[in-house]
């Protein structure tokens, strides 16, 4: 029965022609014990439509229209729910959240429930949010809450906030990007962070995994955060590729290939590129569960070399990650030592008859 081949699937991209010839190189039979399917990039030009800004847009419009008629009850109903500024803000969109919190500020100012509208109004602050151009439509008692809970959280002093991020299933803690109230901190898990007290969203994202925001209150003896990461479905790891690395020039780095195998669902992945010009050139780089484990090259390729020289770089690059076990060297192949043999036994021969020649015969004649 024949040995099972190991399953190794390969992405291309490139340029055309030497992308061709790697193309017609990998459909053809090879003589390598593995068995290759062939999988396509993800598609760069798929753009993930967000059906959540028409919806706010249409709820922000129905606030200030029940404002304007004085209808602020229905003004209040009309902001939405509480998390949907924490999914705002976690997706970056500070410019929305404020108008949400403005308007949740505005409606309970006009409804004269002014304790509620401070409370919203810290929120506004401690977020340090902007005003939005309706300001100039409402009535100017809101624009001085707002300006004191401004002022209020600026009196008091900014204390820590510890953000970190871990995954039970991996059994270790990923570097994971830490955004605060839709801003970006450039500090990666674990981190830590100033905070005015008061209420505060906080994101965490990464490459592979599902980015996730939560809203954390800070005293004036600082706060912890920990975040459980998921992993992220194929169809989330295809986007973030996309979005991150389809038009980078590091398509190649590691962190773009790890993330690559886990959208095209493989635990080996060989990423092939071909960069065409006055010569070829051909870059492997390969992934096993989730790990860079070797990179191989081909320089100066002369047209139509790509595909004699793509046969040989696959076997390189697999072998390399130990996905093959490397050819035997020439003594440890059972031939060289056949040969050898035949040799040697030729050459013990031709020392035993130099050696064992039998005496010649002499012969004396008498004239």
């Amino acid at each position: 029965m024949p040995a099972a081949k190991t399953p190794v699937t390969v992405v291309l991209t490139g340029d055309d022609p030497p992308l061709g010839g790697v193309r017609r190189a990998l459909t053809a039979p090879l003589d390598l014990p593995v068995s290759l399917r062939l999988a396509a990039l993800p598609n760069s030009g798929e753009e993930q439509v967000d059906a959540s800004g028409p919806r706010i847009e249409s709820s922000l419009a129905d606030a200030r229209k029940a404002y304007v008629d004085g209808q602020f009850t229905v003004c209040e109903h009309a902001i939405g729910p509480e998390d949907l500024v924490v999914d705002l803000l976690g997706r970056g969109k500070r410019a929305i959240a404020a108008r949400l919190l403005f308007w949740g500020v505005a409606c309970r100012v006009g409804a004269g429930t002014l304790a509620d509208a401070a409370t919203v109004a810290r929120e506004f602050a401690a977020l340090g949010l902007d005003l939005p151009p309706e300001v100039g439509v409402v009535a100017p008692e809101v624009e001085v809450t707002i300006a004191q809970a401004v002022r209020e959280v600026a009196e008091k002093p900014k204390t820590s906030l510890r953000v970190t991020a871990g995954n039970m299933a991996a059994g270790h803690d990923p570097d994971v990007s830490v955004s605060i109230d839709g801003r970006a901190t450039g500090c990666v898990t674990p981190c830590v962070l100033d905070a005015a007290p008061g209420d505060h969203v906080v994101g965490v994202e990464a490459d592979g995994i599902v980015p996730e925001a939560r809203r954390v209150r800070v005293d004036a003896g600082g706060a912890a955060v920990a975040f459980q990461t998921v992993r992220a479905s194929p169809e989330l790891a295809a986007r973030q590729w996309s979005a991150r690395y389809a038009r980078s020039a590091a398509v190649d780095s590691s962190p773009s290939v790890r993330l690559l195998a886990l959208a095209v669902r493989a635990p080996k992945l060989a990423f092939l590129a071909a960069d065409g010009g006055r010569t070829a050139r051909l870059r492997g780089v390969l992934a096993v569960d989730g790990a860079v484990d070797a990179r191989v090259e081909r320089l100066a390729l002369e047209r139509g070399d790509e595909e004699r020289e793509t046969p040989a770089l696959l076997r390189e690059l697999l072998v390399r990650g130990k996905v093959l076990e490397p050819a035997p060297r020439l003594y440890e192949r059972a031939p060289f030592w056949i040969a050898v043999g035949v040799v040697a036994a030729g050459a013990v021969l031709g020392t035993y008859l130099v050696v064992h020649q039998p005496p010649g015969r002499e012969q004396v004649t008498f004239q």
